[in-house]
C-alpha cells in the first residue's frame, strides 16, 4: 500500500536524515522525498512516500513523531 506521511518540521540541519533513518531502519524502500520552506522560514514541510503494509504505518507514525524536531505528522 502506498503511503505518504506529511510532517511539519523546525527548520534545523539533520532532521531529514533523522526522519529517513526511520525508514532505513525497517528497510523500508522510499519512493519519493519532498521538501519546502514554509512561510515564517523556521518550518518546514517534508513528505515522504513510502509502500508498507497497514500494521507498520502506526509504528512508523509514532517513531516520526517522537523525533524532537516534529511538530505534526499526518
Amino acid at each position: 500500500m502506498k503511503k505518504t506521511f506529511t510532517m511539519i518540521v523546525e527548520n534545523q540541519p539533520g532532521v531529514l536524515y533523522r526522519l529517513v533513518n526511520v525508514f532505513y531502519k525497517r528497510k523500508i524502500n522510499i519512493s519519493t522525498v519532498n521538501v519546502f520552506e514554509l512561510n515564517n522560514a523556521k518550518t518546514s514541510q517534508v513528505s515522504i512516500t513510502v509502500n508498507v503494509s497497514e500494521d507498520v504505518l502506526i509504528n512508523i507514525s509514532k517513531q516520526i513523531y517522537k523525533i524532537i524536531e516534529v511538530i505534526s505528522v499526518k
